[in-house]
C-alpha cells in the first residue's frame, strides 16, 4: 500500500536531510500528506465494494488489508522515515535526533480526521488488543475475505482457495473453479463463521432479482426497471422502453450486483476436452460440461452422467459411479434474448407510417427507428441521413437524432420511387452549388463539399483531390464531405439485383468497364455488384487438397471499374480456389462459386429485390425486356430453366441464371443440405445450383427463349424476344450485339 510514497522519498532523504534540515522537514510533511491521500483513496474504494489493495498496488497478488492495519503500517513507515532522516542529519552534522518516533506519531494522528464509524477509531494509537470485528470490516460476495475472514451478505461463508486468496461464496467445491480468474485449486477451508440468514436466491432469465442482486444464467446481469420494485436478469439493457417487455413502462437499467460469471479464459486452454481423462485437471474446457468419475482409473468430461454401464461404450462393461471432480464449466453467455420478438402492445402504443413518434419514442414496424427532423417532430424510418429527405413533404433538413429503441426485425424494403416534386425546384443542378440545399436533382448524384461555403453535385469525390482539370476555378483540394443523401435512381417492377464474377487478369474487367460506361448490361438493373478473384496459387485439384496449400495466402484483389450510374464502382474481392474440369468438360467451378454466393449473402442486396441474376461478363443483358417476362412469376418460389438443348435434359445454363427472392431465401438457409447430399465437387456451378434448388423443392419455370445462347442452341442478336445474348467476349462484338438488339425492336 505504501510503495509509492516510500519509493519516491526514501532515496532522497539522506542527501536532502544532510544538506538542508528544513528541506528534510518539508519532504517528510509531503510524504505524510501523500500517504493520507492514498489512505483516503483506499477508504473510498473499500466503501464502494472494491478491494483497496488490488486497486492501489500494481501487484494484484496482494490481498485486502483492514483499515486499522493500514494505519498501523502507515505509522511505522512515518516513524522509520523520521529515524532515517534524523540519523542522516546526525551523521553529517553531528547533531542529535530532531524528533522521536512518538512525536511523529502524535503529528500523524493530529493530521488525520477521526472516523466516526462503529468500533475502534483508527485515529487512536494502535492497541495491542485484537481488533473488534464489525460488519464494515467484512467482505462482500465475490470479494477477497482472506484477512477479514467474514462476509457481509446473508448465508455467505469465507472459503479459502490458497495463500493470499479466499472468497465469500454460498458453497465451495474443491478443485479449480472455472469462473475464477486463475486455475489454482480451492481447498474450501472455512475461514470464520457463515453469515447468519439464507443465501439470496438468484434470478433466472426474466426473473425478478430486485432483492437478490444476482442471476443464475452465465453472462446475465440484474438490471433495474423501476426503483426498488422490479429488476430482471437480462443479457443487456437500454435505458427507456423495451419493446420486448410485457408493458411500455421505461427501464432505468441501473446495474444491481455483479454479472453472472462465465468461464475464465484459462479454462479453454488448461481444462480437459469432452471425452478426455479429467482426473488431473478436474475441469472441462467445453461450456456446460462436468468432470465425472467412472472409477479410480478413469474420469471424463460429459454434459451429464447416469450411474451404471454407459450404452455409448459398448466395448466395456465397466460401470460409472458418476462422482464429480471439480465444478461444472458454465454454459456460454446467451445471445441477446428475443432479438426478433416484439410485444403485442407495440402495435397499439408505438407510431406507424407518417405518425409523429416523438411522444411514444417507438415504432410499430419491424426494423424502424424514431428519428428527429426538428425538435418535437419525428418519424419512423429504417435509416436516416442528416439533411433533406428527398421523399419528404419539404426540403427542410433532418437532424436524424435517434429517439428510443429500434424495433427488432428486418425492415421492409420500399423500392425507390420518384422523389418529391420540391426536389426539382430546390435541389442543385449538376453545374450549380449545393451547400445550402444539400441535395441534387439528377439521379445518382451526391452533394460533396469542397470546403466551407462551396459544394457541388458529383458522381464521386476523392478527399484531397485537385479538381481544376474538371473546371475548378482554383487549385484548392476537396474535403469530399457528403452533404445530404445521394439522389436515387427509381426502381422498376419487378426489381432486379444483377451481378457478374470476373477474373482480375484478362479481358473481363475492361469488358465490364465498357458496359458501365454505356449504363448497359447489369448496370441497368436496380441493384448491381461485380465480384473479382485472382488466379489460385497452389497445387490443389478437384479432389485433392495438399496440406502445403493451407500455408499459402491466396491473393484478394479489388479493382476499380470507374464511375457507374450511382458513383464509384469497386469490385468485391473473394478468396480464389482451384477450378478443375467438370464431368461435361466445362469448368468444375462449384467450389469457387460457393464463395461467390457467400459474398452475395454478405452484400444483402438480394433481400431487397424481387429477382437475383448471375450474369456472365460476356452476356449482353436487357433488363427492360427481362422484367416483362418475369412479372407474371413475381413472388413465386422458382428459378428459370433457360436451355432445352437437343440430346440433354432441360436445365439452367450459366450465362444468365435467374432466381426469385424466395428461391434465394431457400438456398441461403438450406444450402448445407445440398453440400451434404449431392456429389457436387466435379460439377459446374450452374448444374449444381439447378440440382440443389430441385432438392430443396424450389419450382422450375421453363423460359427457353429468354436467353439466346451460343452454348445452348445458337445466338442471334436480332431476336426481338430474347432478353440476353451470349457469348460476346470482346467490347466490339458486345457493343455490336447491343446495337443490333436495340434495332430489332
Amino acid at each position: 500500500f505504501f510503495w509509492k510514497p516510500a519509493s519516491t522519498a526514501l532515496a532522497t532523504f539522506c542527501v536532502l536531510s544532510s544538506q538542508s534540515p528544513r528541506g528534510f522537514q518539508a519532504m517528510r510533511t509531503s510524504m505524510i500528506q501523500e500517504s493520507f491521500t492514498l489512505l483516503a483513496a483506499s477508504d473510498d474504494a473499500e466503501a464502494q465494494g472494491h478491494d483497496p489493495a488490488r486497486a492501489l498496488v500494481p501487484d494484484s497478488s496482494h490481498s485486502s488489508v483492514p483499515r486499522t492495519r493500514r494505519v498501523q503500517q502507515l505509522s511505522m513507515l512515518v516513524g522509520a522515515i523520521a529515524l532515517i532522516g534524523s540519523a542522516c542529519v546526525l551523521g553529517s552534522r553531528g547533531g542529535s535526533l530532531a524528533k522521536s518516533k512518538d512525536a511523529e506519531m502524535k503529528k500523524l494522528f493530529s493530521l488525520e480526521p477521526c472516523d466516526k464509524g462503529v468500533g475502534e477509531s483508527p485515529c487512536a494509537p494502535p492497541s495491542t488488543m485484537p481488533e473488534k470485528r464489525t460488519d464494515d470490516m467484512c467482505s462482500w460476495r465475490g470479494q477477497n475475505c482472506h484477512h477479514s475472514e467474514c462476509c457481509r451478505d446473508s448465508g455467505m461463508q469465507c472459503y479459502k482457495q490458497g495463500p493470499g486468496w479466499s472468497e465469500c461464496k454460498a458453497t465451495c467445491t474443491t478443485g479449480p473453479d472455472p469462473t475464477h480468474f486463475d486455475s489454482g485449486n480451492w481447498s474450501c477451508a472455512k475461514l470464520g463463521p457463515r453469515t447468519p440468514g439464507a443465501a439470496p436466491k438468484c434470478g433466472g432469465p426474466g426473473e425478478d432479482c430486485t432483492h437478490s442482486y444476482c442471476c443464475t444464467e452465465p453472462g446475465t446481469q440484474c438490471y433495474e426497471k423501476k426503483v426498488g420494485s422490479w429488476a430482471v436478469c437480462k443479457v443487456a439493457c437500454t435505458e427507456g422502453i423495451d419493446l420486448t417487455d410485457s408493458n411500455s413502462e421505461p427501464w432505468t437499467c441501473a446495474v444491481l450486483g455483479p454479472r453472472a460469471p462465465v468461464a475464465a479464459t484459462w479454462v479453454a486452454l488448461e481444462c480437459a476436452q469432452d471425452g478426455a481423462d479429467c482426473r488431473d485437471t478436474k475441469c472441462c474446457a467445453q461450456p456446460g460440461s462436468q468432470c465425472y468419475k467412472r472409477d479410480d482409473d478413469w474420469a471424463q468430461c460429459k454434459p451429464m452422467c447416469t450411474p451404471g454401464v454407459d450404452p455409448a461404450e459398448p466395448w466395456t462393461d465397466k460401470t460409472w459411479n458418476c462422482d464429480t471432480l471439480g465444478s461444472r464449466t458454465p454454459t456460454a453467455a446467451p445471445a441477446h434474448e428475443r432479438a426478433d420478438f416484439v410485444a403485442d402492445w407495440v402495435k397499439d402504443v408505438c407510431a406507424a407510417g407518417t405518425d409523429n413518434c416523438v411522444k411514444s419514442e417507438c415504432c410499430s414496424e419491424s426494423g424502424h427507428q424514431c428519428f428527429l427532423k426538428t425538435e418535437g417532430v419525428g418519424k419512423c424510418k429504417s435509416e436516416c441521413l442528416s439533411g433533406p429527405d428527398l421523399f419528404d413533404v419539404d426540403g427542410k433538413p433532418w437532424s436524424c437524432e435517434a429517439v428510443g429503441p429500434r424495433t427488432p426485425g428486418q425492415a421492409k424494403v420500399v423500392p425507390a420511387g420518384n422523389v418529391s416534386a420540391w426536389v426539382a425546384r430546390t435541389c442543385a443542378t449538376n453545374d450549380g452549388g449545393c451547400s445550402e440545399s444539400q441535395c441534387c436533382q439528377t439521379p445518382g448524384m451526391q452533394c460533396y463539399e469542397k470546403g466551407p461555403g462551396w459544394a457541388a453535385c458529383l458522381l464521386d469525390c476523392r478527399p484531397g483531390e485537385n479538381r481544376s482539370e474538371y473546371g475548378d476555378l482554383d487549385a484548392a483540394t476537396w474535403s469530399c464531405k457528403e452533404l445530404g443523401p445521394r439522389t436515387p435512381r427509381p426502381w422498376a417492377t419487378p426489381s432486379l439485383f444483377c451481378f457478374s464474377v470476373i477474373r482480375v487478369e484478362g479481358y473481363e474487367a475492361d469488358l465490364m468497364r465498357d458496359q458501365m460506361a454505356q449504363g448497359a448490361g447489369i448496370f441497368a438493373c436496380d441493384e448491381f455488384a461485380v465480384f473479382s478473384a485472382a488466379s489460385y496459387v497452389g497445387a490443389a485439384t478437384t479432389y485433392w487438397h495438399p496440406a502445403s496449400d493451407d500455408n499459402i495466402v491466396q491473393p484478394m484483389v479489388t479493382l476499380n471499374l470507374g464511375l457507374g450510374p450511382v458513383g464509384r464502382v469497386d469490385t468485391i474481392a473473394f478468396e480464389p480456389t482451384y477450378v478443375g474440369t467438370s464431368m461435361d468438360h466445362t469448368a468444375g467451378n462449384t467450389k469457387l462459386f460457393l464463395r461467390v454466393w457467400q459474398q452475395v449473402l454478405a452484400t444483402g442486396k438480394h433481400i431487397n429485390t424481387d429477382w437475383t441474376l448471375k450474369v456472365d461478363p460476356d452476356a449482353v443483358l436487357f433488363p427492360s425486356r427481362l422484367r416483362s417476362q418475369l412479372l407474371p412469376h413475381n413472388g413465386q418460389n422458382t428459378y428459370i430453366v433457360n436451355c432445352n438443348k437437343p440430346g440433354m435434359n432441360p436445365m439452367m445454363f450459366g450465362s444468365v441464371e435467374i432466381f426469385s427472392k424466395l428461391a434465394m431465401q431457400n438456398f441461403f438457409v438450406r444450402q448445407q443440405e445440398c453440400l451434404d447430399g449431392l456429389s457436387w465437387k466435379a460439377w459446374g456451378e450452374d448444374y449444381f445450383m439447378g440440382q440443389c434448388l430441385d432438392k430443396l423443392g424450389v419450382g422450375r419455370t421453363d423460359m427457353f427463349d429468354l436467353v439466346s445462347d451460343g452454348v445452348c442452341k445458337g445466338v442471334d442478336c436480332g431476336n426481338p424476344n430474347a432478353a440476353a445474348f451470349h457469348p460476346k467476349k470482346d467490347s466490339a462484338s458486345w457493343m455490336a450485339c447491343l446495337r443490333q438488339a436495340e434495332a430489332s425492336r
